[in-house]
Protein backbone atom coordinates (compact mmCIF):
# COMPACT_ATOMS: atom_id res chain seq x y z
CA UNK A 1 0.00 0.00 0.00
CA UNK A 2 1.64 3.68 -1.30
CA UNK A 3 1.28 5.97 1.26
CA UNK A 4 3.65 8.73 0.34
CA UNK A 5 6.11 10.17 -2.49
CA UNK A 6 9.68 11.18 -2.88
CA UNK A 7 11.64 13.23 -5.06
CA UNK A 8 15.00 15.00 -5.02
CA UNK A 9 15.13 18.89 -4.34
CA UNK A 10 16.90 20.50 -7.25
CA UNK A 11 20.32 22.08 -6.15
CA UNK A 12 20.77 24.57 -9.65
CA UNK A 13 18.52 26.33 -11.62
CA UNK A 14 17.19 25.92 -15.08
CA UNK A 15 20.53 27.26 -16.54
CA UNK A 16 22.74 25.48 -14.48
CA UNK A 17 23.32 28.32 -12.01
CA UNK A 18 23.71 27.02 -8.35
CA UNK A 19 20.33 27.93 -6.14
CA UNK A 20 20.03 30.82 -4.03
CA UNK A 21 16.96 31.17 -2.81
CA UNK A 22 14.26 28.69 -1.08
CA UNK A 23 12.16 26.21 -2.61
CA UNK A 24 8.69 25.52 -2.29
CA UNK A 25 7.53 21.89 -3.46
CA UNK A 26 4.16 20.94 -5.07
CA UNK A 27 2.47 17.66 -5.76
CA UNK A 28 0.23 17.22 -8.50
CA UNK A 29 -1.97 13.82 -7.90
CA UNK A 30 -5.31 13.52 -9.65
CA UNK A 31 -6.70 10.48 -12.00
CA UNK A 32 -5.89 12.45 -15.15
CA UNK A 33 -2.83 12.70 -17.20
CA UNK A 34 -1.14 15.32 -16.79
CA UNK A 35 -2.09 15.73 -13.10
CA UNK A 36 -3.41 19.07 -11.98
CA UNK A 37 -4.41 18.35 -8.37
CA UNK A 38 -2.14 20.39 -6.61
CA UNK A 39 -0.92 19.90 -3.07
CA UNK A 40 1.58 21.83 -1.40
CA UNK A 41 4.21 20.36 0.32
CA UNK A 42 4.88 21.37 3.89
CA UNK A 43 7.79 23.84 4.53
CA UNK A 44 8.39 21.41 7.65
CA UNK A 45 8.75 18.58 5.58
CA UNK A 46 12.99 18.82 4.78
CA UNK A 47 15.32 17.42 2.39
CA UNK A 48 17.13 13.78 3.65
CA UNK A 49 20.79 13.51 1.85
CA UNK A 50 18.65 15.65 -1.01
CA UNK A 51 15.41 13.49 -0.73
CA UNK A 52 12.24 14.70 0.05
CA UNK A 53 10.22 12.06 1.39
CA UNK A 54 6.04 13.58 2.25
CA UNK A 55 3.05 11.04 3.26
CA UNK A 56 -0.05 11.21 1.69
CA UNK A 57 -0.70 12.56 5.34
CA UNK A 58 1.13 15.09 5.16
CA UNK A 59 -0.16 16.74 1.85
CA UNK A 60 -4.02 16.07 2.76
CA UNK A 61 -3.86 13.48 0.03
CA UNK A 62 -6.71 10.70 0.59
CA UNK A 63 -6.17 7.85 -2.40
CA UNK A 64 -9.19 5.71 -3.03
CA UNK A 65 -8.78 2.10 -3.37
CA UNK A 66 -8.38 0.26 -6.87
CA UNK A 67 -7.43 3.80 -8.40
CA UNK A 68 -5.21 4.80 -10.71
CA UNK A 69 -3.78 8.26 -9.70
CA UNK A 70 -0.97 10.19 -12.01
CA UNK A 71 1.53 12.03 -9.75
CA UNK A 72 4.60 15.05 -10.59
CA UNK A 73 5.92 17.32 -8.60
CA UNK A 74 7.10 21.15 -9.03
CA UNK A 75 9.87 23.52 -7.56
CA UNK A 76 9.11 27.19 -6.94
CA UNK A 77 11.14 30.06 -5.94
CA UNK A 78 11.07 33.57 -6.27
CA UNK A 79 12.04 33.87 -9.57
CA UNK A 80 9.16 31.48 -10.81
CA UNK A 81 7.97 27.45 -11.13
CA UNK A 82 10.34 24.93 -12.52
CA UNK A 83 8.81 22.39 -15.40
CA UNK A 84 8.06 19.36 -13.65
CA UNK A 85 9.14 16.09 -13.16
CA UNK A 86 8.67 13.29 -15.05
CA UNK A 87 5.05 11.47 -14.70
CA UNK A 88 4.79 8.73 -11.95
CA UNK A 89 1.91 6.41 -12.37
CA UNK A 90 0.39 4.04 -9.35
CA UNK A 91 -2.62 2.26 -8.81
CA UNK A 92 -3.41 2.92 -4.69
CA UNK A 93 -4.37 -0.57 -3.37
CA UNK A 94 -5.21 -1.72 0.07
CA UNK A 95 -4.62 -5.43 0.80
CA UNK A 96 -7.34 -7.10 2.73
CA UNK A 97 -7.02 -7.82 6.70
CA UNK A 98 -5.30 -11.10 7.66
CA UNK A 99 -7.56 -13.97 8.39
CA UNK A 100 -8.38 -14.13 12.34
CA UNK A 101 -9.44 -16.99 14.42
CA UNK A 102 -7.48 -19.93 13.59
CA UNK A 103 -6.93 -23.16 14.81
CA UNK A 104 -5.71 -26.45 14.89
CA UNK A 105 -7.30 -29.02 16.34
Amino acid sequence: MQTEISFTAPTTNADGTPLTEALTFTALIDTVNPPIKSYAVPATVAPVAGVVTVTFAQLGFVPVNGTTYYVEVTATDASGVSAPTAVDTFVYAVPPSAPTGLKVS
